[in-house]
């Protein structure tokens, strides 16, 4: 058993090595001071992201499972993006080699959910009256999956940009394309949580409720079996049973395939925050030598 955790230990190093080589970083004076400028200038505005409750309240439970999922994604992106801020002054091409393997799951991951949830979940919520305007009508809808789309394809075309060098005009676009998409998706969802539930215990069937669950939860896994774990997460339920429970009979059988390839990402996420633990503790100590004064204040 021991020599099996081990095992799996390594594959998940093995998947960030690349990322946490050897790093070089100029920690005398100026450069100290260089990086202190620039990053009082460099701030990622994580939205704020509150998971809604699932299993009290069937309406509730409607969106959770979708919208829980999205969350947990954007929160692992956040600390990626942090890691990033952080070091933007010294990142390498490497670490957006690493970002991108990272991101293209996310992205199918949250196009699917938003297409998904208007073709399936809202396609029944409106089988008979259709929903009031405001912030879950169609219009409303229609415009934030294009925003999702539009950013997370913006994203997507700078990986390119990012093979050969790294500087401060790509990585503004970079991160504001994410601003805007996280922040129009999360306040999306809030608005939404708050005004449909009412309107699907007056207009929906709580009988069709699962099997309309089921639907959505394939459509978003279909051939993406990894998801499924995220998922479980987002609603806190037990990963591999979760994922079993949700999988075709021949992806059943490599369930731990499956589970590796998301415990794979998780540790990209892991050596991303990682790297940016020992960023900042280099030039925490570089700072105290370069003045000595600071010490006594620590």
């Amino acid at each position: 058993m021991q020599s099996l955790r081990r095992g799996a230990s390594l594959r998940r190093s093995a998947s960030s090595a690349r990322l946490m080589q050897d790093r070089t970083l100029d920690t005398s004076k100026d450069a100290v001071k260089l990086r202190d400028q620039r990053l009082k200038k460099a701030i990622v505005r994580e939205p704020l992201i509150v998971p809604a409750a699932y299993g009290l309240d069937w309406a509730m439970d409607c969106l959770a499972v979708a919208h829980n999922t999205a969350r947990i994604e954007v929160q692992d992106l956040y600390k990626i993006l942090g890691s990033l801020s952080k070091r933007r002054i010294d990142l390498l091409p490497r670490d957006f080699v690493g970002f991108y393997a990272w991101f293209t799951s996310f992205r199918s991951y949250v196009e699917r959910i938003v297409d998904a949830e208007e073709e399936i979940l809202f396609k029944w919520i409106e089988s008979g009256n259709s929903l009031p305007d405001g912030p879950a009508s169609k219009a409303a809808r229609a415009k934030i999956i294009a925003l999702v789309h539009e950013k997370l394809e913006k994203v997507a075309n700078m990986e390119t940009e990012f093979e050969s060098s790294v500087n401060s005009a790509k990585l503004d676009i970079f991160f504001v394309a994410f601003d805007e998409f996280s922040s129009g998706l999360m306040e999306f969802y809030r608005a939404v949580e708050q005004a449909v539930p009412i309107f699907i215990k007056k207009n929906c069937n709580q009988a069709q409720k699962a099997g309309i669950e089921g639907q959505l939860i394939k459509a978003i896994s279909k051939g993406q079996y990894q998801v499924l774990f995220t998922m479980a997460r987002g609603i806190s339920q037990p990963l591999n049973i979760f994922a079993k429970k949700n999988m075709s009979a021949m992806a059943k059988m490599q369930v731990s395939s499956h589970r590796r390839k998301w415990d794979d990402r998780q540790a990209l996420v892991q050596a991303f925050q990682t790297l940016q633990r020992e960023y900042e503790k280099t030039y925490q100590a570089a700072g105290r030598r370069n003045n000595p004064s600071l010490t006594k204040s620590l």
